[in-house]
């Protein structure tokens, strides 16, 4: 197969007139000179007025102006080299040596390749000027990357083409201001759909998230969602309150419904994002969840914020479904004959409810002996009110804070990397105690957080009564660490599992202070006073009920990223394929006569 780039090329002098030739324009220095100056500047500018809020605004005038300067210097090389030297008639010079049409062509591509090079390394020191000068905000954008060099490289030889292509037939002016009107309006046309694109999974947010004050949720689908602490772009929704194991035919046709209205909400942008060449070149520098006219996901505004173990992943870049395909981990129950398979989920997140004094709502944890006047207490003598360590309700919120707190997540991580994994679910429980009892004589110094209601180092007895109440707590958020953070681990499957080898919910036993308490198993209690030996005795009656710790499920919902749709590693491919068809059209239009 004959090769049309002759590679004669790089041993003649045609290439080297060409160097003369372009050089002795003037704006092969104006046009880097002022982009130079103008970053520099620029890049003052935004380090002296730019914040975390608009910093993502700064860096889309940096690259939208870069990149037009781009345009435009291809543009003029591309005409110095395919028009000027025409209609200045230096291409019918001759040499000792005769130099076909195709040859002369060849030499011009490969010459306009090598100043596209040289271009994209400028505009690469231009960034790095701008990220330099940034470094505070930089984390918001994709810097120091190879879209630097390859993004200014393509937009050159593509646009730089055009010019090249319009040149045979049109005029200079012509020439080279078409590919500036095809670039602005095709990139603007990405950039504002990107600003309204929303990712179908936060879209579906909104739908699920409508407002109903008369549910426990708040919302009028009532059913609870969440993620797990994994940086995987998926929640879940599960069915509320202790009876419901499955979530309801309305609640599936609700699901149904939201999800037609959200799933097509970021097609659009994904679409132009593969055709329009001029917004790749500047969409190239985002990151996957934002735009640089977009801001970043913000847990406090998002539709998806309040789901705990929320990470911003979301991303219009992405297509997602719904479906039951968990992979939350399934165990055998025998509650109605006969024996199925359930999730087991946290049940102070499924019963969570704003409202108060509910029964079979908050988890409810008792001292062994809390019923029993039989049995003796040093807080008997009070001489006013009810004991408030023997009974009291965990609440979901303040688990919440306790599960998401950086410092929480630190400790746990360390206690269970630092267990045995063949240890009884005894021990385990004892492990806790432990845990609990050593961070309680440290003063809870490395189990500190003043973002969260429990761990804060001043204890509001408004919210939590007694520090035998944030104990209860921290144990609490000990056994849940494991279903949101690692519930395949042989210690969670442990934890669950009863001493006649079944998964049946249960209570949880721990120790603390050297009393044993239970942590789940009752729908509420009521205080109760006697006189005995001329003293008032308080005592409690419990109520038993399936609010557990876990509580099973049989329908789990899950809505998770189906294909990654916007693959900005394949723009590359485009780009070449284009920019390669461009060239190839150049150089044959463009083979017209043989200089001799």
């Amino acid at each position: 197969m004959k090769i049309p780039f002759n590679l004669s090329i790089f041993k003649n002098l045609y290439l080297n007139s060409l160097i003369q030739y372009v050089f002795s324009r003037k704006t092969t220095y104006i046009l880097p000179a002022i982009m130079i100056v103008w970053s520099f500047i620029f890049s003052l500018i935004s380090f002296s007025f730019a914040t975390q809020d608009n910093f993502l605004i700064f860096s889309f005038v940096f690259f939208l102006i870069n990149l037009l300067f781009t345009v435009v210097f291809g543009s003029c090389k591309f005409l110095n080299v395919f028009y000027d030297l025409y209609r200045d008639g230096l291409d019918t010079i001759l040499f000792t040596k005769p130099y076909s049409r195709k040859h002369i062509n060849a030499t011009k591509i490969l010459f306009c390749i090598l100043l596209a090079i040289t271009w994209s390394l400028i505009f690469m020191g231009c960034n790095w000027i701008f990220y330099v000068f940034n470094i505070v905000n930089i984390e918001q954008i994709k810097a120091w990357s190879g879209w630097d060099f390859f993004s200014p490289l393509f937009a050159f030889l593509i646009f730089g083409s055009i010019s090249g292509l319009l040149a045979s037939r049109f005029n200079f002016k012509l020439s080279i201001t078409t590919p500036i009107a095809l670039f602005t309006p095709l990139l603007f046309l990405g950039t504002a759909t990107s600003v309204f694109a929303t990712p179908s999974n936060l879209n579906y947010a909104h739908y699920l998230n409508l407002p109903d004050s008369k549910t426990d949720s708040q919302t009028i689908l009532d059913l609870e969602k969440f993620y797990l602490n994994n940086n995987e772009d998926t929640f879940y929704l599960i069915p509320k309150n202790v009876s419901n194991t499955k979530i309801s035919q309305k609640q599936a046709n609700f699901l149904s419904d939201a999800w037609n209205k959200s799933s097509s909400s970021s097609q659009l942008w994904q679409a132009i994002s593969y055709l329009s060449l001029p917004y790749q070149f500047i969409n190239v520098f985002n990151y996957s969840n934002q735009g640089l006219l977009r801001q970043k996901p913000n847990k406090e505004t998002s539709d998806l914020g309040s789901y705990i173990y929320y990470h911003g992943l979301e991303s219009a870049e992405n297509s997602y479904e719904v479906n039951h395909f968990v992979s939350l981990p399934t165990y055998n129950l025998t509650l109605d004959n006969p024996t199925k398979k359930y999730y087991l989920v946290p049940g102070s997140l499924k019963n969570n409810t704003v409202f108060d004094n509910q029964q079979n709502k908050d988890i409810i944890y008792a001292n062994k002996n809390a019923s029993n006047f039989n049995f003796p207490f040093k807080e008997d003598d009070q001489i006013f009110g009810v004991p408030n360590n023997l009974v009291g309700k965990i609440k979901w919120e303040y688990l919440k804070q306790i599960l998401e707190s950086k410092t929480f997540l630190i400790q746990a991580k360390l206690f269970y990397s630092s267990l045995n994994t063949h240890l009884s679910k005894q021990q385990y429980l004892e492990k806790i105690s432990s845990f609990i009892k050593q961070n309680e004589e440290n003063q809870f110094k490395n189990l500190t957080d003043n973002n969260t209601v429990v761990l804060n180092s001043f204890l509001d007895t408004s919210k939590i009564k007694s520090n035998l109440e944030k104990n209860i707590y921290i144990a609490t958020a000990l056994i849940y660490y494991l279903f949101f953070n690692n519930n395949q681990s042989p210690i969670f499957n442990t934890l669950l599992k009863n001493e006649d080898g079944s998964y049946k919910p249960e209570k949880f036993s721990i120790s603390i202070d050297n009393q044993d308490y239970f942590i789940g198993g009752y729908a509420s209690y009521v205080a109760e006073q006697r006189e005995i030996n001329n003293k008032t005795i308080y005592r409690y009656h419990l109520s038993d009920s399936n609010n557990f710790l876990f509580q099973p499920v049989e329908e789990v919902y899950q809505v998770t990223v189906k294909t990654h749709v916007v693959k900005k590693n394949t723009f590359v491919l485009e780009w070449i394929l284009i920019s390669a068809i461009m060239l190839f059209s150049l150089y044959s239009l463009h083979n017209k006569k043989d200089y001799r």
